[in-house]
């Protein structure tokens, strides 16, 4: 597993000076790989805490808490400004200029060092000629927010996109085409605007849906789509150009919607361009890896603990599974990576474990390099958006209608409107373990108040106007904090640790692959912010030493909720 290197790692260095004070007391050898210096669940507790004295207690023939206690009274480190054993455990505080020379680093971007590493990340994954719905929203935003968290942590990232643009979902769209091809043939010669791009999505989506469902119904029109969809393998030239039209229609209709998220990708990946190499690959392993039955090619997946999958179907045509080593093939071709991250929905967790297991098998060197991350359903907790197909929650259809609430609500200009709206969504949808069902709520996602985005923005907005009336335009300001801490409150003191805390999140998020961890982070510390700046002035002090400690701390602050946001993918404004 790749890890990020913290640019002064707090935690190696206090289990570095600890290592040496039990083997100053005690002469055992040394124990460094057996410590672990973790955070506290409650910050007012300690900076850090070690359980080191349960550990070896038993070696020395001593009870933990005589242990912890010596250890304490003993233990010595630069960083460290007070030691304390609580039954049998061992509290660190940090000394100030620790908390305050991390926090530089952070203002500098620097907290971590760069590794030359390379990390896959495959998000988005909406297909051709059907619609974007919520799922593929939420899979664009947490993708993409994960890949920013890796990036900052040190690690180059590679960002793809693997869309199926051809199958038998193109085949029933297409079918509905020619079956409504005096209304095709009207959007072919529309000039392309986005009301016509999107005209031509819509109609895709319909012609999809409308066939989908003759397709369950009449078996002459099934086997009607399963010929069509053997022709569009075989790129037979009386389907060919409706079919290239349509997908270029479809991927313009695409492309408005990360237009919208903000989202770029390194690589587009297409299932026309993995279905052949996959279809290979297979079929040169079929007598060591894969196996026949009933004219199908198949992986016996029981001598692994995993289920039988059909990799090139009865018809001789490649399955999903097949074009996801196809995809596999191809991305270490391209970038050589030391890991492939593919974010889906949970569902597909069995799936990918024999799609991983099948290419580690042919593969040996792509062993623990594959990582599926899957994540729940995302539902609408209150109302209903505008419009619905088939029951299918659209992607455009709830930035459109948090956009329209939003404008209706706060009177905002349409940049405004469009970031506010997208800080909602994004912040609602990363605010929960992946891995859970996502309720999203309207109304909650957009409030001023509470756990939201828009709430972020205001805060952030908040300690920017602070900075503006004071006219700090120079990150120099921090540098009073060294001189002037003591000037500080209790409660801004504790809010320095908080803001310290942001590397260890980062980090714990990054190998956790829990960007929600992030989100909470952020929020408790705006609401930490808030709550100190009602009680007290930042810029009506009388004393000048303690107005510029404030000012140097709110400009820390500022600094780390614009990166969060950063990775969040959220945009920021300078003012609301």
């Amino acid at each position: 597993m790749i890890k990020p290197e913290p640019a002064l790692n707090i935690p190696e260095i206090i289990k570095t000076d600890l290592n040496q004070t039990i083997i100053t007391l005690y002469k055992l050898k040394d124990i460094q790989d057996k410590i672990r210096i973790t955070l506290p669940k409650d910050i007012n507790f300690a900076d850090y805490t070690s359980n080191i004295a349960f550990i070896i207690a038993k070696d020395l023939k001593t009870n933990p808490k005589t242990l912890a206690e010596n250890l304490a009274k003993n233990f010595k480190s630069q960083i460290i400004t007070k030691t304390e054993a609580v039954n049998g455990y061992l509290n660190f505080w940090l000394n100030h200029n620790t908390y305050l020379k991390t926090l530089k680093l952070g203002i500098k971007n620097k907290l971590f060092r760069q590794q030359n590493k390379t990390v896959v990340c495959e998000f988005g994954q909406p297909n051709t000629h059907k619609a974007v719905h919520i799922g593929h929203l939420y899979s664009y935003i947490f993708g993409s927010a994960l890949s920013n968290l890796i990036e900052v942590c040190g690690i180059k990232v590679k960002r793809v996109n693997y869309q199926g643009d051809i199958g038998p979902h193109i085949a029933k769209c297409l079918y509905g085409v020619i079956n409504n091809i005096k209304e095709y043939n009207r959007l072919l010669k529309q000039p392309k605007t986005e009301k016509v791009i999107t005209e031509r999505g819509l109609f895709l989506q319909n012609c999809y849906s409308n066939a989908n469902k003759l397709y369950e119904e009449n078996p002459k029109i099934r086997d009607e789509i399963n010929e069509l969809n053997k022709k569009i393998y075989d790129n037979y030239n009386e389907i060919k150009a409706i079919y290239e039209t349509t997908r270029n229609w479809s991927l313009e209709y695409i492309n408005i919607l990360e237009k919208k998220l903000n989202i770029n990708f390194d690589k587009y990946y297409f299932e026309s361009q993995t279905h052949a190499k996959g279809k290979e690959i297979v079929k040169k392993n079929i007598t060591t890896i894969f196996g026949e039955d009933a004219g199908a090619v198949i992986f016996r997946g029981e001598k692994y603990g995993l289920h039988t999958r059909v990799f090139i179907n009865r018809y001789g045509l490649p399955t999903y599974e097949a074009k996801d080593l196809g995809l596999i093939y191809m991305k270490v071709k391209d970038f050589n990576p030391d890991l492939i991250i593919i974010t889906t929905a949970k569902e597909q967790t069995e799936y990918f474990k024999v799609v991983f297991k099948t290419a580690e098998l042919i593969f040996p060197k792509l062993k623990n390099k594959l990582v599926h991350i899957g994540f729940g359903m995302v539902n609408l907790k209150t109302g209903k958006m505008s419009s619905r197909l088939n029951n299918i929650i659209s992607a455009f259809d709830v930035i459109n209608e948090t956009e329209k609430i939003i404008k209706q609500k706060y009177d905002t200009e349409n940049r405004t409107t469009k970031i506010l709206a997208n800080s909602a969504i994004k912040f609602s949808f990363l605010n929960s373990e992946s891995e859970k069902d996502v309720f999203f709520d309207l109304e909650k996602s957009i409030s001023k108040e509470g756990k939201s985005g828009p709430y972020l923005l205001y805060s952030l907005v908040r300690a920017k106007s602070i900075l503006k009336k004071a006219n700090i335009i120079d990150s120099k300001i921090i540098d009073n904090l060294d001189n002037n801490y003591n000037k500080l409150t209790n409660e801004e003191k504790l809010f320095i640790r908080k803001l310290f805390l942001y590397f260890e999140v980062l980090k714990n998020a990054f190998e956790s692959y829990s960007v929600h961890q992030l989100t909470q982070y952020l929020f408790e510390t705006a609401q930490q912010f808030n709550q100190n700046y009602q009680k007290i002035s930042v810029i009506n002090t009388n004393d000048l030493e303690q107005k510029k400690a404030r000012l140097g701390l709110t400009l820390i602050y500022k600094n780390i909720l614009e990166s969060g946001l950063n990775i969040l993918g959220i945009e920021t404004v300078e003012k609301l």
